[in-house]
């Protein structure tokens, strides 16, 4: 395998990659505080610095967490985070996710849930439990919570740094490795009757979708063409030694 080859299927895995991560987006368009992904490329210089025989390499995938826009709903069980942080959701292992997907309900006895029937947390870190029995349901701009118009709780609010995120779950979670710590309300306001959108570009992402397959087939393109040039290459030689 010559450089060429080499530097060519080094691209064409870093395109594919790609491609996954605009996959991603796109089927989460539409999901609920989902953070969009992007990867970022780097070259490495090979064999001879003095040509230009770098290969393209996928460095890592890194998350934009800018904030997505606001959509009213109305639901009193609909929250919307402005600012840093995020959500913690407790999974029935006890383990906790961070979200900003702030689509709640209340199950059949009154603890407060996401969508997909993990107990959202509290300040603390517990579950929160406001009874099944409520004629009205406020919550401030810093999380606590009135039930009948007697405090019933807080909406827990965290952040983390950036570094500390292991994974990013299926939801659009993520899983951090690591302590959070309550976010400084004095830099983030919970809304009530809101919900934060995706922050995918789709427009964006359709672009980058076409950029990629381009990509993916000028690699194509230049490692079907080596590898005909030594079928060719090979062919002559072997008629000269007949």
């Amino acid at each position: 395998m010559n450089n060429a080859e080499y530097t060519a299927l080094a691209g064409k895995v870093a395109s594919n990659n790609k491609l996954k991560v605009i996959s991603n987006n796109a089927a989460n368009a539409s999901t609920s505080g989902f953070k969009g992904d992007d990867v970022l490329f780097q070259k490495w210089l090979h064999y001879d610095f003095n040509k230009d025989n770098s290969m393209p390499v996928d460095a890592k995938t890194v998350t934009n967490y800018v904030q997505g826009n606001l959509q009213q709903t109305n639901n009193k069980f609909d929250f919307a985070i402005i600012g840093t942080g995020f959500f913690a959701v407790i999974e029935a292992n006890g383990n906790r996710k961070f979200t900003r997907n702030g689509k709640f309900t209340l199950n059949s006895e009154g603890i407060l849930k996401d969508m997909n029937g993990r107990s959202v947390s509290d300040v603390d870190g517990g579950e929160i439990n406001v009874g099944q029995e409520y004629e009205s349901f406020d919550v401030l701009k810093d999380g606590r919570i009135f039930v009948n118009g007697a405090e019933a709780g807080t909406i827990g609010i965290f952040e983390f740094a950036q570094d500390e995120v292991v994974l990013k779950g299926r939801y659009g979670d993520f899983i951090i490795n690591g302590e959070p710590a309550p976010v400084d309300i004095t830099r983030t306001s919970l809304i009530q009757g809101m919900i934060e959108g995706s922050n995918v570009d789709t427009i964006l992402g359709l672009l980058e979708l076409t950029e990629t397959n381009k990509q993916v087939e000028s690699n194509n393109l230049v490692i079907n063409t080596n590898r005909e040039n030594i079928r060719s290459t090979y062919k002559i030689f072997s008629k000269s030694n007949d």
